[in-house]
């Protein structure tokens, strides 16, 4: 009798997820999935991250960065705000998670506002004229891990993406960011994954 792995398991129902997501899609102007299944996929993906998992802690803090004065964005936050708020997750049953939505129209210290927020994470909505450098550079002096919807973003040094590849999700992880954030991703994540691995800028 064959024997199926604990992990083996794992990797085909996150497929299965995957697959699923995909049936109910919608074209947005710079992101391909909705931001409640962007949430979804985060925390699977997150299941992954070995350091992550391996931080003992009872509360996970998702900084939004947004910008007010560009309605995508400010839509993007609001939807993954309720998102965080009306999911039910099982991912991290000993940890409650929390939004909090950092408005950088308003907010002229990033650092600041960061520090404020005690964020774990960064998810990065649709940006206007925001040099994304300024963001990558805190969230990996800070080992904070950014999340995000906009697939360009990943291939610009975001750590860790969500988008489409035909009609079903797909996932970008920018290794090298990934790793200076302090993320340790498992392989089998990376072999389900679109995997950026050309060298920081």
């Amino acid at each position: 009798m064959r024997i199926i792995s604990a992990r083996r398991v794992k990797a085909v129902s996150f497929v299965c997820l995957i697959l699923l997501l995909g049936s109910g899609l919608f074209a947005a102007q710079e992101m391909a999935l909705p931001p409640p299944l962007q949430y979804q996929l985060f925390l699977k993906i997150l299941r992954y991250d070995r350091h992550f998992t391996a931080k003992p802690t009872t509360q996970v803090v998702i900084g939004i960065l947004y910008q007010s004065g560009f309605r995508s964005s400010y839509e993007a936050m609001q939807a993954f705000s309720k998102a965080v708020q009306g999911t039910a997750q099982r991912e991290f049953p000993n940890a409650s998670i929390q939004a909090v939505p950092i408005d950088l129209d308003n907010q002229p210290d990033l650092e600041t506002a960061l520090a404020g927020s005690k964020a774990d994470l960064m998810y990065i909505a649709p940006l206007r004229a925001m040099n994304l450098k300024i963001i990558t550079s805190l969230s990996r002096a800070k080992k904070v891990i950014t999340l995000t919807g906009v697939p360009d973003y990943a291939e610009k040094g975001v750590a860790v993406g969500v988008g489409l590849k035909g009609e079903s999700p797909e996932i970008i992880i920018n290794l090298p960011a990934a790793r200076e954030e302090g993320s340790d991703f498992s392989s089998s994540l990376l072999k389900l994954a679109r995997v950026i691995e050309q060298p920081l800028e």
